[in-house]
C-alpha cells in the first residue's frame, strides 16, 4: 500500500479531531441554554451542571470533515489523484451514504431527546427500532443469514440495536465510551483501507478523530459528557460501519467478514451480555443501571477509574487486532 493512499485517511482523522475540539466550544454553551446538561446529584461526583455536548461535537465534526474533503476536492484545493479517487468512490454509493449517515443522525436525535426528557425504556426502544429500520431500509446488511433477505434484515436490525445499547451501557466512566469509539473507528478504518472501501474508510477515520478530539474534555476529568446522544450516535455508526451492501456481500467471504466487526466490538458486546445476564438472574429489569460492568469491577479490584478506562481501551484494541488474522488468510 503506497504512502499516498494512506494520507487521505490520516487527513480525515486529523481534520475531524481538530473540528471536534473547536466545535465543542460552540456546542457546550448551546447545550447549557437548551437544558442538555447532567445535573449534580447524590450519586454523582460533579458539583455543577455538566453540558452533554460530546455527541453533538463529534457528529458535527464528522459531517464537517466529509463535507470539507468533498468540496475541497471538487474545487481543486486537493488535487492529488488519491483524493479524486476517494471522492469518486463516494459518488457511486449514495444509498450507502444515506443509510450510514441517516441512521447516525436518527440515533443522535434519539439520544438528544433522551438527554432532554430522560425517556423511559419503551419509547427509547421504539426509537432504536426506527433507527435500525432506517439502516435496513437503506440497504445495508451483514452476512448473518445468507440467502434470506427478510431474516438478513431482521438480524441486521438486532445487530444495530444491540451495538447501540452495548456502547450506551459502556458510557459509565469518563472517557470510556469516547475512547472505545476512537479505538473501534480506527480499527474499522484500517480494515476498510485494506479492502479499498472509500466510504467506510473516510467515515471510520473521521469518527475516530472526532472521538479523540473530544476526549481531552472528557478524560480523566470531565468538562463535558457524551450523553445518550453521543453513545447512541457512536454505537449506531460503529454498528453500520461493520455492514455492507448486498452487491458487495456477494463478492466477499462471509466467513472472513463476520469476525472483524465482532472482534472489534467484542468488549462492549460482551459487557452488555454479561450485565444483562446478571440482571436477569437477579430478577431486575435489564435496562436499569448498576455497578456490574467491567469498568466497575476493575475499580473494585483497586484500579482508579482513569486506569480502569485505559485498561479497557487496551483490551478492546488487542481483541480487535485479532481481526487482522482473519483478513490475512
Amino acid at each position: 500500500m503506497s504512502s499516498a493512499m494512506i494520507f487521505p485517511p490520516l487527513a480525515c482523522f486529523g481534520l475531524s479531531a481538530i473540528f471536534s475540539r473547536l466545535l465543542f466550544q460552540l456546542w457546550a454553551p448551546v447545550c447549557v441554554r437548551w437544558g442538555l446538561v447532567d445535573e449534580p446529584g447524590p450519586r454523582k461526583l460533579h458539583a455543577r451542571a455538566v453540558p452533554l455536548a460530546g455527541g453533538l461535537a463529534i457528529f458535527s465534526a464528522l459531517l464537517l470533515t466529509i463535507l470539507f474533503v468533498f468540496l475541497a476536492t471538487r474545487v481543486g484545493w486537493l488535487r492529488a489523484p488519491e483524493w479524486r479517487q476517494l471522492v469518486d468512490s463516494w459518488s457511486g454509493v449514495r444509498g450507502e451514504w444515506l443509510s450510514l449517515l441517516g441512521g447516525g443522525v436518527l440515533a443522535l436525535l434519539l439520544g438528544v431527546w433522551d438527554d432532554r426528557c430522560e425517556l423511559v425504556a419503551a419509547p427509547k426502544f421504539i426509537g432504536q427500532l426506527l433507527v435500525a429500520a432506517a439502516v435496513v431500509a437503506g440497504g445495508l446488511r451483514g452476512p448473518f443469514v445468507c440467502g434470506h433477505p427478510m431474516l438478513d434484515g431482521a438480524v441486521t436490525a438486532v445487530w444495530v440495536i444491540g451495538v447501540m445499547n452495548a456502547v450506551n451501557f459502556m458510557d459509565n466512566m469518563n472517557g470510556l465510551c469516547a475512547g472505545l469509539g476512537a479505538v473501534g473507528g480506527l480499527q474499522l478504518g484500517c480494515d476498510a483501507l485494506q479492502r479499498g472501501d472509500g466510504v467506510e474508510m473516510a467515515l471510520s477515520f473521521s469518527l475516530a478523530g472526532a472521538a479523540l478530539g473530544f476526549l481531552p474534555v472528557n478524560y480523566p476529568r470531565a468538562r463535558a459528557f457524551l450523553g445518550d446522544a453521543g453513545s447512541h450516535g457512536i454505537g449506531c455508526l460503529l454498528a453500520v460501519l461493520g455492514l455492507v451492501l448486498p452487491e458487495r456481500l456477494a463478492r466477499s467471504e462471509a466467513g472472513v467478514w463476520l469476525p472483524a466487526p465482532l472482534l472489534i466490538l467484542a468488549v462492549p458486546i460482551l459487557d452488555l451480555l454479561w450485565v444483562v445476564l446478571l440482571r436477569w438472574k437477579s430478577g431486575r429489569p435489564f435496562y436499569l443501571g448498576d455497578t456490574q460492568h467491567l469498568s466497575h469491577r476493575l475499580v473494585r479490584r483497586g484500579l482508579s477509574p482513569a486506569a480502569a478506562v485505559a485498561v479497557i481501551w487496551i483490551l478492546a484494541a488487542a481483541i480487535g487486532a485479532l481481526a487482522w488474522r482473519f483478513r490475512a488468510r
